[in-house]
């Protein structure tokens, strides 16, 4: 896709005014620009008086109604009004909303789109785009009366680019800062309460603002106050690309907000939400939780299915460019569980035919969320590796036939493939390989073909119910209720090939304590490889001389003479 060209930032016939900062708020200088980050969690760019708003998710609360599910009504309208304060406080001209505007399709409720219509009328003058969002994609786009332009991303405005998705290397957009709805961002402001990103060091005011540096490439050190101190709004970090020294700001006696300078270098991306408050969601948990029960057994695996999974036909960021040249393959069988014909739609990625060794192929099993071209940079490094790769879509995937996928029917899919592999390679040495969501499926198919020559595991878990404890709210008494367990720490002992574990120890979606402990629980001979410095999606390529390493000593060096070569 070719982004729409930049924007002027500062519209000749519509001149910003100074504005004062508004109470709560925090100004930093970005890239030239000043960027005031609100304790709504939106952004305000003052120069081209701009709005930022990620992931509203309105109409979450019908969705939930509308699937039998009691949460507390009037959720959308207390968002709305929020957004309507904020635009009439800033005087705003344009909102940019970077993904996730509307949670699902029945977020189209009635209700829900009446709110919305209301805001317009009151906000007609201002120009509002929504970059699209994995859930804009399921939701589809706002009614073409409400005037929301909806726009693919990067969209280019003066410095910036603006996403909903990570993006790695903002150099790849065309611009040296990246706005954007999700991931694990360069800082993060919350107001009044800590965030889900992990980070070794923050500072919190006293007005309950917190500025986090969190990122791969960033060593954060606290500053001289201690950590959690009241006095000093901001930690000091040093930059692990450009190496500059970075964050100084120190609160003056009785002043409202701090001024940060960032070096343009940091490259720097945020993420803003507009939440519904935690005295709205505590009690709404548990309405949850005892909705899930009186809703019955058949809701409730649909949903989790749902929620587990979440099939996709989109890919992430940028990967489906990774994914050309790949030869598309087609798998037709009959599902012995729907009893429905199945086609499901693989991504074949041979090896060099000069590659030294015995020829291995891979079956690849992709994690949640998106579809097999998300994978693609990963299945070319495993290429590199030396292995011919057959990678799948399960059913609710990309191209594959179009049911709510679950854990038997992944299962199934994979035992499908892995058939076709073996019919089409017979002399081929045969391994598995899941990442993920896909380690669990990967570990459940190796338990029942016991013909592979090896299982590779990637950033996975030993069960779901595991994961669960591991979040904010895992000390909730889900267990009894989860019908897709993926217990791979079960299943894995009665594995009879090789099994080689990796994991990122900067991994902050699923804990490297659970690669190791499916590691402990699998039988010898066993492999486990921690990735310094790797998270849950950079592992595969910043271990990628690890992986080198481990593969010979664990399978046999026959099979990898090119790796053993390189390595």
């Amino acid at each position: 896709m070719t982004p729409a060209p930049p924007e002027p930032p500062n519209p000749p016939t519509r001149p910003p005014a100074p504005q004062p900062l508004a109470d709560g708020a925090c100004a930093i200088a970005l890239h030239g620009e000043r960027i005031d980050l609100l304790p709504e969690r939106a952004a305000w760019w003052p120069a081209a008086r701009t709005l930022f708003v990620a992931d509203a998710h309105l109409g979450k609360a019908a969705v939930f109604r509308a699937r039998g599910l009691p949460v507390p009504e009037a959720t959308t309208g207390a968002t709305l009004a929020q957004l309507g304060a904020l635009i009439a406080r800033c005087g705003a001209h344009e909102v940019v909303f970077l993904g996730d505007l509307l949670h699902a399709r029945e977020s189209h409720h009635p209700a829900v789109l009446t709110a919305l219509r209301d805001l317009r009328t009151r906000t007609a003058q201002v120009r509002m785009r929504l970059v699209r969002g994995n859930h804009d994609s399921h939701a589809g786009n706002p009614p073409d009366a409400l005037d929301i332009e909806v726009v693919d991303e990067p969209l280019l405005l003066g410095p910036w680019a603006a996403c909903h998705h990570p993006e790695t290397d903002p150099a790849r957009l065309g611009a040296p800062p990246c706005w954007q709805g999700i991931g694990t961002p360069w800082f993060i402001c919350t107001a009044r309460g800590a965030t889900a990103f992990g980070c070794p060091a923050s500072c919190s005011s006293r007005d309950g603002w917190c500025c986090r540096l969190s990122a791969p490439s960033l060593a954060v050190t606290p500053s001289a106050h201690a950590p959690m101190c009241a006095a000093t709004p901001w930690a000091r970090g040093v930059c692990g690309r450009c190496r500059a020294q970075r964050l100084s700001a120190s609160r003056p006696p009785g002043a409202a907000t701090a001024f940060a300078e960032i070096p343009a270098k940091l490259c720097a991306g945020a993420a803003l939400h507009l939440r519904m408050t935690r005295k709205l969601w505590r009690p709404a948990l548990a309405a949850l939780a005892l909705g899930a029960v009186l809703a019955g057994c058949a809701a409730l695996n649909e949903r989790q299915r749902a929620w587990i999974f979440q099939p996709s036909d989109r890919a992430w960021g940028h990967s489906a460019g990774m994914a050309e040249g790949m030869q598309a393959q087609w798998i037709d069988y009959t599902s012995h569980i729907t009893g429905q014909p199945v086609r499901l739609h693989a991504l074949w990625h041979a090896a060099d035919p000069q590659t030294p060794g015995c020829g291995p192929v891979l079956l690849y099993l992709h994690g949640a969320r998106w579809d097999v071209r998300g994978s693609a940079s990963r299945i070319r490094r495993m290429q590199a590796l030396g292995f011919s790769v057959l990678a799948i879509d399960y059913r609710g995937f990309g191209q594959t036939s179009r049911e709510l996928p679950s854990e038997a029917m992944a299962v199934e899919d994979a035992r499908a493939a892995w058939d076709w592999l073996a019919r089409q390679h017979p002399q081929a040495p045969r391994f598995i390989f899941g990442h993920s969501l896909g380690g669990g499926i990967a570990v459940a198919l190796a338990e029942q073909v016991q013909d592979q020559r090896g299982l590779i595991l990637e950033g996975t878990f030993t069960s779901i119910r595991d994961v669960a404890g591991t979040m904010k709210w895992g000390w909730l008494p889900v267990g009894p209720l989860i019908t897709q367990r993926f217990d791979s720490a079960r299943r894995i002992g009665r594995v009879g090939s090789p099994v080689l574990v990796v994991h990122g120890a900067e991994d902050r979606l699923i804990q490297p304590e659970l690669g190791r402990r499916l590691f402990d629980a699998a039988a010898e001979p066993k492999a486990f490889v921690l990735v310094e410095g790797g998270s849950h999606h950079s592992t595969n390529a910043v271990g990628q001389e690890q992986y080198r390493a481990a593969l010979p000593r664990l399978f046999g060096a026959q099979c990898f003479a090119a790796t053993v070569a390189t390595s």
